[in-house]
């Protein structure tokens, strides 16, 4: 199931606070065994408390689509996942990657 969230201090062209798509962990499971049946690989950067953490998904060709999944704290006691699609991620993920990959 996804959520809105607003994202504070954020706002669209029309002065409406922006919304931010999150989701549950049955959602990111769905979308981890796709991913799976596609030859991705995952892997984990961040152990999370109540989800799955910080994890990526890598593509088996370079000319598709990356994910980064975050887990997102709602409250003390529920969280969420943040789903991002990029094609490159900045250097500093990179390095992120590189390293849980040697350990």
């Amino acid at each position: 199931m996804a959520v809105k969230k607003i994202v504070p201090g954020k706002f669209d062209k029309y002065g409406f606070p922006k919304m931010e798509t999150l989701w549950d962990c049955s959602e990111v499971d769905r979308l981890l065994q796709h991913l799976y049946s596609h030859n991705y690989e995952v892997v984990t950067l961040e152990e999370g408390c109540l989800g799955f953490g910080r994890i990526v998904a890598l593509p088996p060709e370079e000319d598709c689509y990356k994910f980064l999944i975050e887990e997102v704290a709602l409250n003390e006691w529920s969280s969420a996942h943040r789903i991002t699609k990029r094609r490159r991620f900045a250097k500093k993920v990179e390095a992120e990657i590189e390293a849980a990959m040697e350990a």
